[in-house]
């Protein structure tokens, strides 16, 4: 086992069997011997490591740290892309990897530092912040490109002014997570401490609860289901609006439900709404009515598999069918074979799509995709161009 000795800012420096150089640099404030394999295969001197099929693989590193030994280990994926534009004439590429560094520590801890990187079109520029994370058996601590614990945490009730959406809007750089007496805690905050988000979430008997705070904002959901029945709660308060709500839901039959909700808010004024649904799996029809705006939205599906591998859905949608209405209509087909997957469809409000995405194994799919609109279709392809490409996911 060849060994290599570093000191601070030293570099290693790691050939790939795509023949891809991978630059690993650690900056370290002491020095340190290190003891370098991929998979057993030495990776120090001259060695590099034996051909594998594999995209993805893990580097230990054997650190003798005055005397103590202690396992490192590295993981890194990512994913390219490549395609040419029809409609624009040209090509484009991008490519990003991600590093993460693990290290076990005492009594079940673990400590990892992991990295983004911009490989293409920027050229191995850092992709956000390198994130610090510490976990162990009371909670986890993170610094760096953190998420704010309140993004997408808060669930309103339907009519309510403030909304998931007013929630966790600031970036965050430390965040702590941690369990107590059965609740989930968690708090975040900027490096400036400018914005504080903090949260608990948990059960009590058959009550689903959650509260929130935010520097500017705060609120409170809870739910229940009882037999067929479920009950919701939301209240927030902050950038001077009041909002509180309640809906209900009724499985009247396995197919059909019923739905009512009333939030009040104390600038946007009060909401009231009353729902029923169908859904026998092939066949789906829904019917909401605002009762303040006297707005009656309907909408109606049919998805059916003409044959093994081919399935076609056609829908209608009517806005405000008690007043000046709109109509918009959709129709869908996909075929799935194999490795092959063709689809296409047109809506009346967005336009039309169609394409193919083809799996070459190894995480690699060439494609090709036209579209009129972002977003389009189940796999939401991007819009307003036709393009022929490679994806790449390692």
């Amino acid at each position: 086992m060849a060994s290599c000795r570093l000191s601070a800012g030293g570099m290693i420096v790691i050939l790939d069997v795509a023949t891809a150089l991978l630059w690993v640099k650690y900056v370290l404030n002491f020095s340190c011997e290190i003891v370098v394999s991929v998979d057993g295969v030495c990776l120090g001197g001259q060695h590099i490591a034996k051909p594998r099929n594999e995209l993805r693989r893990t580097v230990n590193f054997l650190m003798v740290l005055g005397g103590a030994a202690s396992a490192v280990e590295m993981s890194w994926g990512g994913n390219a892309e490549v395609f040419y534009d029809v409609d624009g004439e040209y090509f484009y590429g991008s490519a990003d990897v991600d590093f993460t560094l693990s290290q076990e520590l005492n009594n079940g801890a673990t400590i990892s530092l992991s990295q983004g990187f911009d490989i293409f079109p920027c050229g191995w520029c850092t992709d956000g912040l390198p994130t610090l994370v510490l976990e162990t058996s009371y909670g986890t601590i993170s610094a760096g490109e953190v998420d704010n614990v309140n993004e997408e945490a808060f669930s309103e009730v339907s009519g309510m002014a403030l909304t998931e959406d007013d929630f966790g809007t600031w970036t965050h750089h430390i965040s702590a997570t941690s369990s107590l007496g059965g609740f989930d805690i968690a708090a975040s905050t900027d490096s400036g401490v400018n914005n504080v988000a903090f949260n608990v979430t948990g059960s009590t008997g058959a009550v689903d609860f959650g509260i929130y705070y935010e520097t500017d904002i705060m609120g409170a959901t809870a739910s229940t289901t009882v037999g067929a029945l479920s009950l919701d709660f939301g209240y927030a308060s902050g950038f001077g609006e009041t909002s509180m709500g309640i809906g209900a839901g009724y499985d009247i039959s396995s197919t059909l439900s019923a739905s009512a909700s009333f939030a009040s808010n104390t600038v946007a004024g009060n909401a009231t709404a009353v729902g029923v649904a169908y859904d026998n799996g092939s066949i789906t029809a829904e019917a909401d009515y605002a009762v303040e705006a006297g707005v009656l939205d309907l909408e109606a599906g049919y998805t059916t598999e003409v044959q093994p591998g081919m399935t076609v859905s056609v829908g209608v949608r009517v806005a405000n069918a008690t007043g000046t209405s709109t109509t918009d209509y959709n129709a869908d087909v996909a075929y799935v074979s194999g490795d092959l997957t063709l689809l296409a469809g047109y809506d009346s409000a967005d336009g039309s799509y169609a394409g193919v995405d083809y799996d070459l194994g190894g995480g690699v799919t060439a494609w090709a995709h036209y579209t009129e609109y972002d977003e389009a279709g189940p796999s939401e392809w991007d819009g307003a161009e036709t393009r022929i490409g490679l994806t790449a996911e390692f």
